[in-house]
């Protein structure tokens, strides 16, 4: 993906123009789940002794499991990563390790599915990539990701869907413009291509939310600058490189705490008791809208009941009283579960609403 600067430019109410290269491309078929997608569900009966799970019959798992994340070990999902290895201590009967993997530049959750999907310890099921719901599933529509990795919708092997998170709209301490959405976006109306928006190499989730919210309030044109992820971003508008950007809490909250952004607005329709003060997208008058999932897949070849056992666990972390206190400690956090076949239809669901985002916002490559 380029790492040119591009523009957003909002022909009308309803229409935005995303100009960037490598930007574009068309959804993969959102018809209903193909076989083994979702995995199949099998006879086995969870056992637990002394507290954790058992092994299977076939004795899956016999060494350490592996949670991919195509990401800094930092970033919010490593963040996670690093509290489910926590609580799988007592769950587990072995441990959780984590890989945080920085080497993947092009699509990088989609690069790691392959990774995993072609590693045998990923074909016996003791790996999982960290999937972000809304950004990856949007990697289908807006970058080459079957022509990159041969990888569709349906070659996903779910495990689980573990909580939904909520986006931040932050920005510089530095702009010119009070600390509010109207005053940002009156001002990318009277300043058009001047409000520099940090953004994710490609079209993030997050980014694809901050679209969407900035169509429905009347925006002008912004300067779009690909910086990385959500570390980058935030860091980047925290030292005034930039004006604005979107991202979820574990990421803008050290900054917002250090006092270099300021949060505008949320998603949602709840405020938080952390930020009592900043409107949510529902204040503004921002009605529905995508909401940031993650997940955890395992590769498509792996043994059904394999990946059985890794949703039991899962679920039963997320469970877990101080692993829920862990999460939730982020304002906008929601633990809860969601298991292989309803995260398989709400994938499928979830994409044709973002297709239905980039057409609407007309959001195309030039």
């Amino acid at each position: 993906m380029s790492t040119t600067r591009s523009r957003v430019v909002a022909a009308s109410a309803s229409a935005l123009i995303l100009v960037a290269a490598g930007c574009g491309g068309a959804a993969e078929d959102t018809a209903e789940p193909t076989a083994g997608s979702p995995t199949e569900t099998t006879a086995w009966e969870p056992e637990y002794v002394d507290g954790k799970l058992q092994p299977l019959p076939d004795g899956f798992p016999d060494r350490a499991i592996n949670i991919v994340i195509a990401d800094e070990a930092s970033s919010a999902e490593g963040i996670q990563a690093n509290h489910i290895q926590q609580a799988a201590e007592a769950l587990s009967p072995v441990p959780i390790e984590i890989e945080a993997r920085t080497d993947f530049t092009g699509i990088p959750t989609w690069e790691a599915i392959e990774y995993m999907n072609n590693d045998p310890d990923g074909k016996e099921g003791y790996m999982m990539v960290a999937f972000a719901g809304v950004g990856s599933l949007a990697d289908i529509v807006a970058t080459p990701v079957e022509d990159a990795t041969g990888l569709t919708l349906d070659d996903l092997q779910e495990v689980i869907t573990n909580e939904n998170t909520a986006w931040y709209v932050s920005q510089c301490k530095e702009v010119g413009w009070e600390p509010t959405m109207e005053s940002m976006v009156q001002y990318t109306k009277d300043h058009p291509g001047e409000v520099r928006f940090m953004a994710q190499n490609g079209i993030g989730g997050s980014d694809l939310g901050f679209y969407s919210y900035m169509d429905a309030l009347g925006a002008g044109e912004l300067d779009i600058i690909p910086v990385g992820g959500g570390l980058e971003k935030t860091a980047a508008a925290a030292a005034c490189e930039g004006d604005v950007t979107v991202a979820t809490a574990e990421t803008t909250m050290p900054h917002v705490q250090a006092g270099r952004l300021d949060v505008l607005m949320v998603s949602g329709d709840e405020r938080f008791k952390d930020l009592p003060e900043v409107p949510t997208a529902a204040d503004l008058g921002i009605e529905g809208g995508l909401v940031s999932s993650k997940q955890f897949v395992a590769a498509a070849d792996a043994p059904p009941q394999h990946v059985q056992w890794l949703f039991e666990l899962m679920s039963k972390i997320a469970e877990d009283p101080a692993y829920v206190e862990k999460r939730e400690a982020f304002p906008g956090t929601q633990v809860f579960v969601r298991d292989p076949a309803e995260t398989d239809q709400n994938n499928r669901d979830t994409l044709k609403v973002i297709e239905q985002v980039i057409n609407e916002l007309g959001l195309k490559a030039e």
